[in-house]
């Protein structure tokens, strides 16, 4: 019988420390670690209090916390830093998951393990070809996103025109739209765009934060690109070798917004697509939110427990 797995779930939170815990407890496996990020604006400390049962020496926290906004390069940053402390550790994990606090698994542990046991060799990672044909994502690279602090937002057009200072921030931003600044990716490469919830090996992970580390201006541009936690990681692992980074498989293991009806995307998991989650063949699905009530979650408890 084969030597179970070392799984590293690279978990993400924010809200719901007790939905966190519950997450846990469900990915639970005597040879998993657990590696959790708290966006810098929540409190770190109920988190810890709500998993005070897990085995401490599986759950490791990572320190080098940021406030993470979406759309920005926060979190392909916390990605990036969370990627350095999991290779660290001895022994290295056989993969690395990513799953946010509002993930849950639709698949018992075991079926994980013995799926991953047949794919021991392949970073699983979700990737499409980006061409002109996707205007409504192809926009995100192709022009600049500039993040600002909230008391600095930016309005346009400011609600006192009258005022001369915007009056010229107003005009600079219209003349933006006439003399773009050129704008080209790094170093030729072709541009792919998929999940950011990927399970990867450690052999891309090193190659991943050697390319960065090698090619600063990488980082740069992505800096300026909108949500590019969906484009920065596949660009730079499909533009490399099988033999720089190993073997990928084009695959999403996570049931998610894109599998569900119009509409419904930014709204949780409700009990009514339990038929769809179940059926799905994924491991896991998302997104859940007690808050709205914990009898989805309880349903999947019972599927997987029978």
């Amino acid at each position: 019988m084969a030597e179970p797995l070392r799984l590293a779930y690279l978990i993400f939170v924010h809200k719901d420390p007790s939905q966190l815990a519950r997450l846990l407890k469900r990915l639970y496996y005597p040879t998993s670690m657990f590696y959790i990020y708290v966006d810098g604006k929540a409190d770190i400390n109920l988190f810890k209090s709500a998993i005070n049962g897990m085995p401490s020496d599986q759950v490791i926290w990572l320190t080098k916390r940021k406030s993470i906004s979406w759309g920005n390069f926060s979190l392909s940053d916390a990605y990036l830093t969370s990627f350095q402390t999991i290779l660290k550790q001895n022994p290295e994990p056989d993969f690395i998951l990513t799953v946010s606090g509002q993930d849950y698994p639709i698949a018992t542990t075991e079926t994980i393990q013995n799926w991953f046991l047949q794919h021991v060799d392949q970073t699983i990672m979700d990737h499409s070809i980006i061409t002109n044909n996707s205007p409504h994502i192809t926009e995100r690279v192709e022009q600049y996103y500039l993040s600002v602090k909230r008391h600095h937002a930016i309005k346009y057009p400011h609600p006192n025109p009258d005022i001369l200072r915007r009056k010229v921030f107003n005009t600079a931003l219209r003349l933006s739209g006439l003399f773009p600044l050129p704008r080209k990716m790094p170093m030729g490469h072709q541009l792919f765009f998929g999940t950011n919830w990927f399970q990867l090996k450690p052999a891309a992970v090193r190659y991943l934060l050697d390319f960065c580390r090698l090619h600063p201006s990488y980082l740069k541009f992505f800096r300026t690109t909108y949500v590019p936690e969906e484009f920065l990681f596949q660009t730079i692992l499909l533009n490399a070798s099988d033999a720089e980074r190993g073997k990928i498989s084009n695959q999403r293991l996570t049931y998610m917004q894109w599998d569900r009806p119009s509409g419904s995307y930014t709204s949780p998991i409700s009990i009514d697509e339990l038929p769809s989650i179940l059926t799905s063949a994924k491991f896991f699905a998302r997104k859940f939110d007690k808050q709205h009530g914990e009898e989805v979650l309880d349903q999947i408890d019972r599927y997987l427990d029978q």
